[in-house]
This record gives structure tokens, sequence and C-alpha cells, in this order.
């Protein structure tokens, strides 16, 4: 999500107020991607049965979640649930992988982005690691470092607070 956030920021500059880039990165070749025990739970291949599916969610979320706030297990499960029910496409998740790859290094292009910009990331991500969002941060002109301490690649209820009332706050003062 933070780099189509980036990608649209810097394609559409004229029709976006702000940008807020959170867990990313810039792109860059070996920009802070994982741990190898996260990028295996995130590579590893989704069952095709709905508890298969839904245990593997768990499992990968209970590796990259951060060692700052209780691991929500139950509320992992449900949207797990949730997201299976909707219908999942294993070859859409590929695509997706295949597509930030392609996408190339921005960082060149971050330096000329205009928009007021909020980066958040967890200190303890072990997807894409906390070095990736601090990059993204220093490649942007002006824009704020956000670090959540204790948050890994997860949005732990227990931070919504705080970081709902920073992007509404950033979101509020592009406005004008």
């Amino acid at each position: 999500g933070g780099m189509i956030a980036q990608t649209t920021a810097l394609e559409h500059a004229g029709r976006v107020r702000s940008l807020t880039s959170i867990m990313s990165n810039t792109g860059a070749p070996f920009s802070g991607y994982g741990k190898p025990s996260a990028t295996i739970a995130l590579l590893k291949p989704s069952p095709p049965d709905r508890e298969g599916a839904i245990a593997r969610v768990v499992n990968l979320m209970g590796v990259i979640w951060g060692r700052g706030f209780p691991f929500e297990a139950e509320r992992v499960r449900v949207v797990a649930g949730e997201a299976f029910d909707r219908g999942l496409h294993p070859a859409g998740f590929l695509r997706q992988l295949s597509a930030i790859r392609a996408s190339g290094d921005r960082t060149a292009a971050l330096r000329k982005l205009t928009v007021p910009t909020l980066v958040i990331h967890g200190d303890d991500d072990p997807l894409i690691l906390p070095w990736a969002g601090m990059a993204t941060a220093r490649a942007v002109p002006e824009a704020t470092m956000m670090w959540v301490r204790g948050m890994g690649h997860s949005l732990p209820t227990p931070a919504w607070p705080q970081m709902i009332s920073a992007i509404a706050a950033h979101a509020r003062a592009a406005e004008g």
C-alpha cells in the first residue's frame, strides 16, 4: 500500500494533497527487505481450505507482528476468515510481489515530491526493515518520520489512536 501511495503521489501530484507512507520503502535495491524468517513466512503457499488459509495468516502475522504489542490472534483469525470468504486469488499475491519489484527505485523521484509527507514505520518491523522507512523519510523533502515503538509489519489495535491522530492532523494541515 505504501509503495502504491508513493507512486500515486509521484504520478498524479496534482490530485494529491498529502502522502502518508506506512511500512514501506523507496524501492531501492535491497532497501530494507525483510529478515529471512519473515520472508519465508510471507512466501509460504496458502492452503486451499478455509481453516488452513486462516492458520497460515495467523502464523505469518505472528512472525511479523512485532514484539511491542500483544499478538491479537483472534482479530487476525477473524480478518483472515473474512478475506478467505471474499475470495482468495493466489496469483494476485504473486502479481503484487512482481509489481513491487518492477516498480523500481523511487528515491530520485521522491526527492522531487512537494506534497506534505508523513512516514509511519514500526521500529520492530521484520518484513520491511525500519531503516527502509527512514530512507523513505530522508528521500522526501521535509517529510515527517513517525516511529511506532514495538510495532512490526502490523497494525496493532493499541497503536491505532496514535496513528489515526497523526494521520488526521497531517491531512488537516495539508488542507490549509
